[in-house]
């Protein structure tokens, strides 16, 4: 399959009828790049591919199973196309609010040599009585609704291959959790295996019929056939409940999770509230504390600057201490008479110590000088001051510490740490009232509780279903034992060497597809395995296992189980990517590629690698990258490979997308 065109009219956020033009097929040039910002359109876009395959399940009555993701809180069909409270819708705001009639998206292009369009459309949306429609065209044969979403089956996309082959990189993850989860499922899709479930029935049905026309009086003939019918209806009816119970339980594993990411994200504002206001007091007693300091430390600095306001006074003061230092006082002479006696016993004491210097003569000299030494000071010039000795010590050590006081700066500070005390203060009071974040707890509990009430309802579906299923298994028990008795009554002696056939038959059909199925599987695992190394050669698995019921394990180098769930963002990615590629390959459907954040985990040289193997097969591949994940140096890689580049446009209310032909200068 090969897409020439694809037309989206008001869905999602593209308003009016936009169309991509990939012209025809390029050999050797597959990738096909349409940039665009995050929220500018490129979600709607995939999202829109998808739709189109899937349908809504208006008819139905169900939202598509990999779809309700897109609105968990949409609880019919209905609601996922128009919207509630909490979801959009998939129909343009803009246009919807226009009363616009065109809501369609359309696929046109060639499968194998014929041309094919497809067209999904909804009329009176702005009505109770909504409709959905479904046109194929192949060649010149058309197809409608019910008959047409089967052709699409058979022809061009399984239901079942939409999600690996349409898919979001930041969902990625998601997917391939599910696809390993029904990977059997999908096995049996890839192999056709479905056509062999027909044959099998077709031979069950030929054997009843046989054995009927066996019947040797009408009413047994009769009995037998009706019976035969309900059985036949309570088989589809098992299946119906099977598959009913079967999504229920789904759906009610996929509301536990979102459950569960809601009450985290509220545990988190609340968290991150507590962590925040924690911050902020520690912030707050750490100020009050450095105030306190400051407070002190001014104090001191206060007392020791009493004159620093005055400065003529400082000055005299400073010429004082500087005089008295230059001059002999009153009070230093009466204190050296003081002390005369206890100098002279002392310079006596010394000399009889050291009789070498001591003599008369010299204990004269030293006696007489020491007697004259204050009259000598007093003929001097002396100063008398105020001040005395020990105030003037005191004053002179405050003037020495006045030089290492910076009062300016201490009061500076001061003022700063009583600004950011009332700012923090300020920060605490309006976190105690976040209107914004008021409001998100409010809105996430709002979430929860319909949530839990969604859970309830799922619960109780699920519970009536599994009822259901075993009412119908119990009935089904009953018709068995009543149509063994009607074969006792049926001598089937003619037709033995038939049935025996036919069970032959049947046994060889159902063993050959219980073999076709390991073959795959093995199969799978090398191409897995294959791809994955290519993808990420240096990872630490080394080996893959897929058992019996289809589980996947990854293996270390050391034999040792790797757990899928602990592996990087990226890891998982890339080994979703691994499942994808390879069972595409299996699948032996030229199916293209639609691809939304392709690489958004991937790093640098594991990006260049998918570009070089994954996006560079034979095959058709839409990407839609930002300008960050397919940057110049991925383009350089990518280059070769390009048919045509796209860039998204869109306006301010995120409700006008275009898509316009654009080249690498007009992108990065």
């Amino acid at each position: 399959m090969f897409i020439q065109k694809i037309i989206i009219c008001n869905i999602f956020a593209y308003y009016g009828r936009v169309e991509v033009n990939f012209g025809e097929k390029i050999e050797g040039k597959n990738l096909y790049c349409i940039y665009g910002n995050n929220g500018f359109g490129k979600t709607s876009f995939i999202n829109a591919c998808k739709i189109l395959f899937l349908g809504t399940g208006l008819k139905e009555g169900n939202i598509p199973h990999s779809l309700k993701h897109l609105a968990p809180s949409a609880t019919s069909p209905k609601k996922f196309i128009k919207g509630n409270e909490h979801y959009r819708g998939i129909l343009n705001t803009n246009a919807c609010d226009e009363n616009k009639e065109d809501f369609y998206i359309i696929f046109e292009g060639f499968l194998q040599d014929k041309k094919f369009r497809v067209q999904r459309t909804w009329e009176g949306v702005h009505t109770q009585e909504i409709n959905e429609t479904l046109e194929l065209k192949i060649d010149n044969q058309s197809y409608y609704n019910e008959e047409a979403q089967e052709k699409l089956n058979i022809c061009l996309l399984p239901t079942n291959f939409v999600d690996f082959f349409f898919f979001n990189g930041e969902e990625i993850g998601e997917i391939s959790e599910n696809i390993r989860k029904g990977l059997r499922d999908k096995i049996e899709e890839i192999l056709k295996i479905k056509p062999l479930d027909i044959i099998l029935r077709e031979i069950e049905k030929y054997k009843r019929e046989l054995k009927e026309k066996q019947a040797d009086d009408d009413k047994t003939r009769l009995d037998y056939k009706i019976k035969n019918r309900e059985l036949e209806s309570l088989n589809e009816k098992i299946e119906h409940y099977k598959k009913l119970y079967k999504e229920k339980s789904d759906d009610l594993e996929n509301n536990k999770q979102h459950i569960s990411q809601k009450t985290y994200e509220h545990q988190k504002i609340i968290a991150d509230d507590d962590k925040e206001m924690q911050k902020l007091y520690d912030e707050k007693n750490k100020l009050e504390i450095e105030l306190e300091e400051h407070k002190e430390k001014l104090s001191d600095s206060l007392k020791n600057i009493i004159f620093m306001s005055n400065k003529s006074l400082t000055n005299t003061l400073k010429q004082e201490l500087h005089t008295l230092k230059s001059h002999s006082r009153k009070e230093d002479i009466e204190v050296f008479n003081r002390l005369l006696p206890e100098i002279k016993e002392i310079t006596q004491t010394y000399l009889q110590e050291n009789p070498e210097i001591n003599s008369q003569e010299i204990n004269y000299v030293m006696m007489n000088a020491l007697e004259n030494i204050p009259k000598a000071l007093a003929t001097k010039n002396t100063y008398h001051s105020k001040i005395s000795n020990a105030n003037a010590l005191m004053l002179e050590r405050a003037f020495i510490r006045l030089e290492y006081i910076n009062l300016y700066q201490d009061i500076n500070e001061m003022k700063e740490c009583k600004i950011a005390l009332k700012d923090t203060k300020t920060e605490i009071e309006e976190l105690k009232i976040d209107d914004y974040k008021q409001e998100r707890k409010q809105n996430l509990e709002r979430e929860i509780k319909q949530l839990r009430d969604e859970q309830n309802e799922l619960e109780h579906q699920k519970r009536e279903s599994e009822n259901d299923l075993k009412q119908v298994i119990e009935q089904k028990k009953e018709i068995e034992r009543e149509i063994y008795h009607l074969n006792q009554k049926i001598n089937t002696e003619r037709i033995d060497n038939e049935l025996h056939f036919l069970q032959e038959l049947e046994q060889s059909i159902k063993n050959y597809r219980e073999k076709l199925i390991i073959k795959l599987r093995f199969e799978l695992r090398d191409k897995i395995l294959k791809k994955y190394k290519n993808l990420l050669p240096n990872d630490n698995i080394k080996d893959l296992v897929i058992d019996e019921n289809f589980e996947i394990a990854l293996k270390n180098d050391k034999d040792g189980l790797v757990i899928i769930e602990s592996q990087s963002s990226g890891q998982k990615q890339i080994l979703a990517i691994a499942i994808f590629w390879a069972l595409s390959e299996l699948s032996k459907a030229q199916i293209p590629l639609i691809i939304d954040t392709p690489l958004g985990r991937i790093d640098g040289q594991n990006r260049v690698r998918i570009i070089q193997n994954y996006y560079a097969q034979n095959l058709q591949t839409i990407i839609l990258p930002t300008d960050t994940e397919v940057s110049k140096r991925e383009y350089e890689y990518a280059k070769s490979h390009i048919a045509r580049l796209y860039k998204i446009e869109n306006s301010d209310d995120r409700g006008h997308a275009r898509i316009n032909n654009a080249m690498i200068d007009e992108i990065l």
